[in-house]
C-alpha cells in the first residue's frame, strides 16, 4: 500500500470512530437530560407533596385548636377525641393494657387534709354528691414547700362506679408516666386525639374520650390544674370539676405543711399496747403469732387502726382490721354492734361475702376469711374477743 493511501485509510477510520464518538455522546446527553428532567419533576412532585401535606396537617392542628362559647356542653371540649375515627379502628378490637411504672418520688412529705365538710363549707372543693368518698393529699419538698395537691373523689357502687380526681400546684408537677395505652388487634399502640379548647386566652387540653381515662388540662396564673375521670365518668362529671376551679382558683396558702394530718405505719411490737382488749386471742385461737405480719398505723403520732394477718396448719386463714377511721362504704357493711352479735347474723352476712365488719365502742372491726372459712369460726373469733377478761380500753 502506498503511503498516500494509508493515510487517506488512517483519516478514514478516524472519521469514523470521531462520528461513532460524537454520535455515543449526544445519546449520553440525550439520556442525561431525559433523567435530570424525570429527577426534576419527581422532586417537584414530592415537595409538593410534602408541603400539601404539611399544610394538611397545620390546618388540621389549627382547626382543633377551638374558641370557647357560653353555648359549649360538655362533649365539645372533648370534639376532636375519637381514638378510633381517623385510624379506621372498630373500638370492639381494642384493649387497654397497662405497664408497671417505678419512678422515683419527686416530693419528700404527703400529708392529708380529708375533712370534706370544712373544705365543702370554706369553697375550696364541689359538693359531689355521687361520689361518697375524699381524700385529699398535700405532697411537700424538702423544705417544706408544698408541691402539688391532689384532691380524689371516689364511688365503689357496683353500677355507679367513679373515681375523679383534681392534680393541682402552683407550677406543673411531674407526673407519673402514663401506665395506661390502647392497642388495636395487632397489638399496635393507638395514639389518641387531643382537643384544645382556647377560654379566656387560656388552652385547656382534653385526652381521652367516652369509656375510657380522660384529663383536662390547664394552666393559669392562679396554678395548674390536672382533672381526671375514669373510664365510668361522663364528660359532664369532669366538666363539673373544670367549671368549678375555674371559677374557684385554690388558695395554696390553706395547706401548710404543719396542718395536714401525718400517717405513719409501724410494726405492732413497736406499739404492743395499742387497741389493747379489742384484739383476738391467736395463740387461743390456735394461729400463729408472726410481728411481721401485724402493723399499727400511727395518725400524728397516735394509733389509729391495726392490722393483722394470721395462719394456722390446722385452720383457715384470716385478717383483723380495727380502725378509728372507716369509710363511708365499710360503714354501710356493719351488721351491727358487737354485744347484738349473732350466729345467724353472721352467717346470713357471709352469704354475701367473706368479710364480717362491726363495732365496738370507739373502734370498727372487719374480719377477713379465708374462702374455706366458716360462719362458726369467725363467730369463736368474735367469742375469742368479747371474753378476754383483761380489756384495758385506751
Amino acid at each position: 500500500m502506498k503511503g498516500y493511501e494509508f493515510l487517506d485509510k488512517l483519516m478514514f477510520i478516524d472519521d469514523d470512530l470521531i462520528e461513532a464518538a460524537n454520535e455515543e455522546k449526544r445519546k449520553y446527553h440525550f439520556k442525561r437530560k431525559i433523567l435530570y428532567a424525570f429527577i426534576t419533576v419527581t422532586a417537584a412532585c414530592f415537595f409538593l407533596l410534602i408541603g400539601t401535606f404539611s399544610l394538611f396537617l397545620s390546618k388540621e392542628k389549627e382547626h382543633k385548636i377551638q374558641q370557647w362559647a357560653d353555648s359549649f356542653c360538655a362533649e365539645d371540649y372533648f370534639k376532636y377525641n375519637d381514638i378510633y375515627s381517623d385510624n379506621n379502628i372498630d373500638s370492639s378490637t381494642t384493649e387497654q393494657k397497662s405497664i408497671d411504672t417505678d419512678y422515683p418520688s419527686p416530693y419528700e412529705e404527703t400529708r392529708f387534709f380529708s375533712e370534706r365538710k370544712t373544705l365543702e363549707e370554706k369553697q375550696i372543693i364541689p359538693i359531689m354528691e355521687k361520689q361518697k368518698e375524699f381524700i385529699c393529699s398535700a405532697n411537700y419538698l424538702s423544705d417544706g414547700s408544698l408541691y402539688s395537691l391532689i384532691f380524689t373523689w371516689d364511688c365503689r357502687e357496683d353500677n355507679n362506679y367513679s373515681s375523679l380526681s383534681v392534680t393541682c400546684g402552683y407550677q406543673e408537677p411531674e407526673m407519673p408516666v402514663c401506665d395506661t395505652f390502647e392497642v388495636d388487634e395487632n397489638g399496635i399502640i393507638i395514639e389518641p386525639n387531643t382537643t384544645i379548647t382556647e377560654r379566656d386566652n387560656i388552652q385547656i387540653i382534653a385526652k381521652g374520650n367516652k369509656n375510657r381515662t380522660k384529663t383536662l388540662t390547664f394552666q393559669n396564673k392562679y396554678g395548674f390544674y390536672q382533672i381526671e375521670g375514669s373510664w365510668n365518668d361522663s364528660y359532664e362529671d369532669m366538666v363539673i370539676l373544670l367549671d368549678w376551679f375555674w371559677e374557684h382558683p385554690i388558695n395554696f396558702q390553706y395547706f401548710p405543711i404543719e396542718k395536714g394530718d401525718n400517717y405513719t405505719y409501724v410494726n405492732f411490737s413497736e406499739y404492743p399496747d395499742a387497741f389493747s382488749g379489742y384484739l383476738p386471742n391467736i395463740a387461743k385461737l390456735g394461729y400463729e403469732t408472726e410481728q411481721k405480719n401485724e402493723s399499727v398505723t400511727l395518725k400524728n403520732g397516735e394509733p389509729c387502726s391495726f392490722d393483722g394477718n394470721y395462719i394456722s396448719p390446722d385452720l383457715p386463714g384470716f385478717s383483723f382490721h380495727i380502725t378509728r377511721e372507716p369509710d363511708y362504704y365499710e360503714q354501710l357493711e356493719s351488721i351491727g354492734d358487737i354485744k347484738n352479735l349473732t350466729l345467724k347474723k353472721i352467717t346470713n352476712a357471709m352469704k354475701e361475702k367473706n368479710c364480717i365488719r362491726f363495732t365496738w365502742d370507739q373502734y370498727f372491726i372487719s374480719i377477713y376469711i379465708n374462702s374455706d372459712g366458716t360462719p362458726e369460726l369467725v363467730w369463736n373469733i368474735i367469742k375469742s374477743i368479747q371474753m378476754s377478761k383483761n380489756a384495758i380500753k385506751p
